[in-house]
């Protein structure tokens, strides 16, 4: 559905998609909702909708040409966020929290530090396809903190209520 508003509260984290200029917010509860750049709201309710017993945490997004790959506490979603669906879900049965793509090969990271990885010419849904790994480089799971070291000093002094109370105005 198409608002102004979003749709939830409680953030667990967002990703920019360059291709479709579309900002993914995903919920702690799995709800999700894509942000263009005039403002428009999507809703992406199918994972926070679902009835069934997975896990809906949602640990990271990595967004690959007009895609958003979602880590959650059950595999891995393919969104297009483009359209503003989810193409697919890799059902791994593991606590996926990172993600990297080489060469036409996603290679996930499990929080139990198991690397998987999967060539994406392949039926990605089939869990037969996924193995287990150890020819990857560490530093593709490593979280990209450099915005948030050199931004989080000045955020950290800012006041409720907007730039007149944080004098960015005169």
């Amino acid at each position: 559905s198409r608002a102004k508003d979003l749709n939830d509260v409680t953030v667990a984290t967002i990703g920019w998609n360059s291709v479709s200029k579309q900002l993914l917010i995903a919920y702690n509860n799995g709800n999700m909702d894509l942000l263009d750049d005039n403002g428009n709201v999507t809703n992406i309710g199918d994972l926070y909708n679902k009835q069934n017993a997975i896990d809906k945490t949602i640990l990271n997004i990595v967004m690959h040409q007009e895609k958003a790959y979602v880590c959650t506490g059950f595999g891995v979603m393919n969104i297009d966020t483009k359209r503003a669906v989810i193409n697919e879900s890799y059902m791994l049965n593991e606590i996926v929290t990172h993600l990297h793509i080489q060469n036409n090969t996603m290679y996930v990271k499990t929080q139990a530090g198991k690397v998987m990885q999967v060539s994406m010419n392949s039926n990605m849904l089939d869990a037969a396809n996924w193995t287990t790994t150890t020819n990857y480089e560490e530093a593709w799971f490593k979280d990209d903190t450099a915005d948030f070291d050199e931004y989080s000093p000045l955020v950290s002094t800012l006041q409720p209520g907007g730039p007149k109370t944080n004098h960015f105005f005169s």
